[in-house]
């Protein structure tokens, strides 16, 4: 969940109202936060990463810097907001790519539904030709 981080203390004293307690992740950058909660009904816990910054790859340690722009740009679905589908494509496809190390099947006709939004002169999609290897063009990617 990326939050505004004029919002950070109020979130944490909303959480914790909520009963949820910290989940410490040691060598996460300080904007990131996991918060963990039991279900009995479920008997499961939740577990939700909220983060002030748009983080990818191991130990979320790439950051790029346009979180404040992805949160402009959301939409609001019902009662949840969603990143716009030209943000939606490229987080999903950074996630896969530099969390994850390869594409897997479930995500893959999400990245073609939102692959139609997305340009190759995005905010991300800079940040994508940045932080990936020589060659993975922007419009190549889509």
């Amino acid at each position: 969940m990326l939050i505004d981080p004029v919002d950070n203390v109020r979130t944490r004293r909303i959480m914790r109202k909520l009963g949820f307690g910290t989940l410490r992740q040691w060598g996460r950058p300080d904007p990131e936060a996991f918060y963990l909660l039991y279900h009995p009904p479920t008997d499961l816990n939740l577990c939700l990463h909220v983060s002030t910054e748009l983080t990818f790859g191991p130990g979320h340690y790439m950051r790029t810097g346009t979180g404040a722009g992805c949160l402009q740009r959301r939409r609001k679905r019902g009662a949840l907001f969603e990143p716009h589908p030209k943000d939606a494509f490229w987080i999903l496809l950074l996630h896969c790519l530099l969390d994850k190390g390869n594409v897997a099947f479930r995500y893959q006709s999400n990245l073609r539904r939102l692959a139609v939004s997305a340009k190759a002169d995005d905010e991300l999609a800079q940040v994508a030709e940045s932080l990936c290897l020589t060659g993975w063009e922007a419009a190549k990617m889509i």
